[in-house]
């Protein structure tokens, strides 16, 4: 099997995640290698970098090739699979890019800050006949994956409603402060909501219908409440760039089942059954990074259906657009075909 050589464009926070899932995956003898890592500056990628999930602090081994020039990483014939960490605003141009030279793409979320962008992105992978994944990292979390065959099996009976939230101080991690620039980032709505978003649809299927209220700030959307229903269930989803205490991050879920309550906070997990005593499931050991790309080797090592695909990380940005059409119109419901 010829070996897959990944490029990372992009070395900030969520890119060391990335590259650690990819030497973890070679050390652990899969075929797949990341060979270069490229950004504005070498002094960058060699710094280290604190995000909203902490510090990575793995280091790059020393045959990576260190790129300052998009261009000339991608006349690297070496070179098959580029994943791009990228600020939101630059996803779409540098995908295309990538693609039009023929290199298949992992992009981080959001997949565009628009859903004309996204599908543009779409339509380039389609034409270049090259595989688009989106990292909607989400969909290969363990807690999310648990939630998703808990309903798939009903082991607890049918889902009756399912609330989520993320929540995080406004971000300051980000190069250059683009999270400042309305142009450049769509608020929490686009950032971080996205994830609830687009796991309920992955996990559930598509809405019929949508509404949404949100709190306005600069940029803009720094606390979004949304709800979805798919098919008769009830989906409340709670967005937040606005809170107060430094490096403040949490997630998680409550889903009501009809003999049970799951729970959910971060990385953990718990059932509730009714009139029972409560446990804590055993969930996949690993991260959801290194399932992401586990996955994507697999989709272009074996053919696998991919689980990320360009095509349903277009819809989620187009659910997204509606939401924040729901809420520019007073929380209006929006019905969807």
């Amino acid at each position: 099997m010829n070996e897959i050589k990944v490029a990372i464009i992009g070395y900030g926070g969520i890119a060391r995640l990335h590259s650690a899932a990819y030497i973890r995956l070679r050390e652990e003898g899969y075929a797949i290698r990341l060979v270069a890592v490229c950004d504005k500056s070498i002094e960058r990628i060699r710094k280290a970098t604190d995000i909203n999930l902490g510090a990575d602090s793995s280091s790059l081994p020393e045959d990576v090739r260190l790129y300052t020039d998009i261009d000339r990483l991608l006349s690297d014939d070496d070179i098959s699979l580029v994943d791009i960490c990228l600020p939101s605003f630059l996803h779409k141009d540098v995908t295309v890019k990538c693609l039009r030279a023929k290199k298949d793409v992992l992009c981080e979320k959001p997949m565009a800050l628009s859903s004309e962008d996204a599908l543009e992105m779409v339509n380039t992978a389609r034409k270049e006949g090259r595989t688009l994944a989106i990292g909607q990292c989400c969909r290969f979390d363990p807690v999310y994956i648990y939630l998703k065959e808990c309903i798939k099996d009903g082991r607890f009976g049918a889902l009756r409603s399912l609330t989520m939230h993320r929540h995080s101080v406004y971000p300051s991690w980000g190069a250059d402060n683009w999270h400042d620039d309305k142009k450049k980032c769509g608020g929490c709505l686009v950032d971080t909501h996205i994830h609830d978003v687009d796991v309920a649809r992955f996990i559930l299927g598509e809405p019929q219908r949508v509404s949404a209220t949100v709190l306005e700030d600069n940029p803009r959307y720094q606390y979004i409440r949304s709800y979805l229903e798919i098919d008769g269930i009830p989906v409340l989803i709670d967005g937040s760039w606005d809170e107060s205490y430094r490096n403040s991050f949490t997630a998680g879920y409550h889903a009501r089942f009809e003999k049970a309550s799951v729970e959910c906070s971060l990385d953990k997990v718990w059932v509730h059954p009714w009139g029972e005593s409560g446990f804590a499931p055993q969930l996949i050991e690993t991260d959801s990074y290194y399932n992401e790309i586990l996955h994507l080797y697999r989709v272009l090592t074996c053919g696998e259906d991919n689980l990320a695909s360009g095509e349903s990380a277009y819809a989620s940005v187009r659910l997204i657009e509606l939401l924040a059409s729901s809420a520019e119109n007073g929380g209006k419901y929006l019905f969807i075909n």
